[in-house]
């Protein structure tokens, strides 16, 4: 089982290997948030304080039948972000954090692309049997009042 303690370790690795010219402008923590289908990872800081910046990713990271690979490139990911100013005291580089798909492309400039192709891989066979998904996409029905005089 894969704990916080975890999470930080990857993550002291991860910028030391692939993110040394980031400086660490704040404080930076990272935890096992709840268990997301769809959102992988995410950044966050309080609104309008850049003072500390947490990294959360999905519960379902704990489980270890989750390939390294894919916990990885998520954290990594959220580095990115971090390192284009999102959600950090950095100067922000984009305007969008995805546009272009300036993530994969950082990830790959920084030696990650290799990991990357084998999560996106992994991801789109099994994810879904990991999470047990049998949703169905919830639509809201807008109702409208009909008046006539």
């Amino acid at each position: 089982m894969r704990d916080n303690h975890y999470l930080k370790t990857l993550l002291t690795t991860i910028w030391d290997k692939y993110f040394p010219d980031v400086p660490i402008a704040n404080q930076i923590s990272i935890k096992f948030g709840n268990k997301s289908y769809r959102q992988l990872g995410a950044i966050k800081s309080k609104r309008g304080d850049n003072s500390s910046s947490t990294i959360v990713v999905t519960s379902y990271f704990k489980d270890t039948t989750i390939p390294e690979h894919v916990i990885l490139t998520t954290v990594a990911h959220e580095v990115v972000h971090y390192a284009h100013g999102f959600n950090s005291p950095l100067p922000r580089l984009y305007k969008h954090p995805h546009r272009g798909n300036i993530v994969d492309k950082e990830l790959i400039k920084r030696g990650l692309g290799e990991e990357l192709r084998q999560s996106k891989e992994w991801l789109d066979k099994n994810w879904k049997n990991i999470v047990g998904v049998k949703r169905k996409r919830v639509r809201r029905v807008r109702r409208f009042i009909i008046f006539s005089f």
